[in-house]
């Protein structure tokens, strides 16, 4: 029988750094030593990198690119007077959607849900020296509409936008961002200088003057001029608004500081409108469960966040609520979109219904099983128009190429 003891001393070795070899080969030796001093140099390389890192690593946070697209003759829609004095063009690129992606790699998709046409691009660069540069990236998106949606997503939101009769803007420390009609431009500088600053209210300037107005869409009309609201607040979503497939052309705006938020849609006609708005109803169910009734609408609550949507047909149009802390701030804010709806002048209305007729009608798939949609006055079924709503408008089947957001 084996003692135990011997076994473990067996298992264990006492003195576990210890050489138990002979000799050690040459060869093995010098591929050691080679592969020690390939670190050294390795660690002293990247210690000699940290303490000259490239200069381009702390100049404005935005890349320069060059031109990645055939230079062109055709300096359309530039002004001829785009370069302040003292500063030179370079070659003007023109891309697509073929090649848009060659420009800015993963960020197309965002510009193409706003129904993109075209980016413009060229590169100014300032008293001959080749990094002192803005670049100017002008995105034509097809509507105003398309160009304030797409500039509102990129909007920071502690940026105040100013308003005015081409459209909204901001600057940033070295850069200028905005709309004039249905162009998102982006201004972007080289650095914080003096000189580059100038350059960039010089190309704002030159771009408002040369770019076509357009006024702004009706949603402002309504969330702006009718409920006095800020127009940072205002954003357009063209498809996939709450992440409900069938919402299409939604103008929302945060009403506080919160998560309430209220929301227009024009659509074809009453009917139309009335079956889109229990559409809208039926997704918030979706989400949660049913949340009463206040201000003559069924309300849904959100399991999760416990906040209160809905939506109703107001004539031709779907107003709505979304995320209410209760049910008597929704009321309140629905009644408030509800009013400005009613009251937009006639002339944008008319616009309204004019994009609404133009756009492909949503597909209705509230059967006749769903309860339908509350009116205005709290009564089921399609309600009567509003004071000031727009007339129903012919019904088309045309509808633009789906642009963004």
């Amino acid at each position: 029988m084996s003692d135990p003891a011997r076994k473990d001393d067996r298992l264990f070795v006492r003195k576990g750094r210890r050489s138990y070899r002979r000799s050690f080969s040459r060869t093995e030796v010098l591929w050691g030593a080679m592969v020690l001093v390939a670190l050294a140099g390795l660690g002293a390389w990247v210690a000699w990198k940290g303490a000259h890192p490239d200069p381009k690593l702390f100049a404005s946070g935005i890349e320069h690119l060059a031109v990645k697209a055939p230079a062109s003759t055709d300096r359309t829609p530039f002004p001829s007077d785009l370069a302040a004095t003292g500063w030179q063009e370079g070659p003007i690129a023109h891309y697509d959607s073929t090649n848009l992606y060659v420009k800015i790699d993963g960020r197309e998709d965002y510009y193409k849900s706003f129904g993109f046409k075209a980016l413009h691009w060229v590169s100014l660069s300032g008293g001959g020296d080749s990094a002192v540069t803005v670049d100017v990236e002008l995105f034509d998106l097809g509507t105003a509409a398309n160009a304030l949606g797409a500039y509102a997503g990129e909007r920071p939101p502690e940026a105040t936008p100013h308003v005015d009769a081409s459209g909204m803007s901001h600057r940033a420390r070295n850069a200028f961002f905005m709309t004039a009609g249905r162009y998102y431009a982006r201004l972007l500088g080289s650095d914080e200088s003096p000189p580059v600053l100038a350059q960039l209210e010089h190309a704002q300037r030159a771009l408002v003057a040369a770019l076509p107005a357009e006024p702004l869409p009706w949603g402002y009309a309504i969330f702006v001029g009718g409920m006095g609201l800020d127009p940072g607040r205002v954003a357009y979503v063209l498809e996939n608004a709450f992440s409900f497939g069938f919402a299409q052309r939604v103008y929302t705006a945060r009403l506080d500081d919160a998560d309430l938020e209220a929301f227009v849609v024009a659509a074809a006609g009453d009917r139309e409108a009335a079956d889109l708005a229990q559409r809208f109803a039926n997704g918030f169910r979706e989400y949660g469960e049913d949340g009463g009734t206040s201000g003559g609408v069924h309300w849904a609550r959100d399991r999760y966040l416990g906040t209160f949507s809905t939506a109703r047909a107001a004539g031709s149009w779907v107003v709505g609520v979304r995320g209410a802390p209760d049910l008597a701030r929704g009321a309140a804010a629905l009644a408030a979109v509800g009013k400005a709806v009613s009251g937009l002048p006639a002339e944008t209305a008319r616009r309204a219904a004019s994009e609404a007729a133009t756009s492909s009608p949503v597909t209705s798939d509230a059967s006749s099983s769903a309860e339908p949609a509350a009116g205005p006055d709290g009564s089921g079924g399609a309600p009567a128009a509003e004071p000031g709503a727009p007339a129903e408008p012919a019904p088309t089947g045309g509808r633009e190429p789906a642009p963004d957001r």
